[in-house]
């Protein structure tokens, strides 16, 4: 009920009843005590007010009710439909191949590529960029993201902001994350952010990756035990990686246990880098 109608409803009760008490009275068939000058217009405001505020509550009771019942067909009537979530958007249409973009984005990956040979850092990340923001392929842009971050960990010394080029390429191509996610673990083992690792281990794994990426995890878990000094875990973890990827064996020596752990890191990295994948621009 709306605060105008609220008002409204006081004011037409509270005149309503003050009219009825000035007849009532004045006509001398009331049984209440007769008052007369301003005493007697006092009390019948007074009455008339009383009865405008009981009036205008029992209005505002009613519209709730009302309010109330109309809510009730869609919970009790058909309980099936609030159970039922709504049916998802339709995805948004893959926008039209632009050849000229294409054509853009491949001219600025041979500037980027062109110029990590000559390793003038600065200039392939702006190349890089233009990759990205040239709307290319999934595939183009992952590819500009991995080789960002890469210089950025290699060459800059700034593996944070490595590690975010690597988690937004895992949100631009969902069907590469676990590969992407694998690189991204790694980086951040190697650069002991054991926090940040877990978590990312723990959304690597929140979706369906492969026995070799699910080992390459484990073997990441396994280094951060052998920093911890904890042999039993790390032996646990090795063997789980072992059991998923036999060519872990390679990295354990005869306890068991990780023999090298750069070179661990190293071959995790070398594997799973999706950088330098054959679906990259010529």
């Amino acid at each position: 009920m709306s605060r105008t109608r609220i008002v409204g409803t006081f004011v037409f009760g509270s005149l309503g009843m003050a009219l009825g008490l000035a007849l009532l009275r004045g006509g001398g068939c009331g049984r209440m005590p007769e008052v007369s000058g301003a005493g007697w217009w006092f009390e019948v405001a007074v009455q008339a007010l009383l009865f405008g505020a009981l009036f205008t509550g029992v209005e505002v009771l009613r519209a709730r009710e009302a309010a109330q019942r109309a809510f009730v067909p869609a919970s009790e009537d058909a309980p099936h439909l609030a159970d039922t979530p709504p049916d998802p958007a339709p995805p948004p249409p893959l926008p039209a191949p632009d050849p000229e973009a294409a054509a853009e984005a491949l001219r600025q990956a041979r500037i980027a590529e062109a110029a990590e040979t000559e390793a003038r850092w600065e200039d392939a990340l702006m190349a890089w960029n233009a990759v990205i923001h040239a709307t290319p392929s999934a595939a183009q842009v992952v590819r500009a993201y991995v080789r960002k971050a890469l210089i950025l960990d290699e060459h800059l010394a700034r593996p944070d902001k490595a590690a975010a080029h690597l988690e937004r390429a895992r949100g631009v191509d969902p069907a590469r994350a676990g590969l992407l996610g694998v690189r991204w673990v790694e980086l951040l083992v190697r650069h002991a952010q054991e926090r940040r690792a877990r978590d990312a281990m723990a959304q690597v794994r929140a979706a369906p990756i492969t026995p070799a990426a699910s080992a390459a995890l484990l073997l990441c878990e396994a280094v951060l035990a052998h920093r911890a000094g904890v042999p039993d875990l790390e032996r646990a973890l090795l063997a789980q990686a072992v059991a998923l990827d036999p060519g872990v064996a390679a990295d354990l020596d005869a306890e068991g246990l990780l023999a090298d752990v750069q070179t661990t890191l190293g071959g995790i990295r070398l594997v799973h880098d999706p950088g330098e994948d054959d679906d990259a621009p010529a």
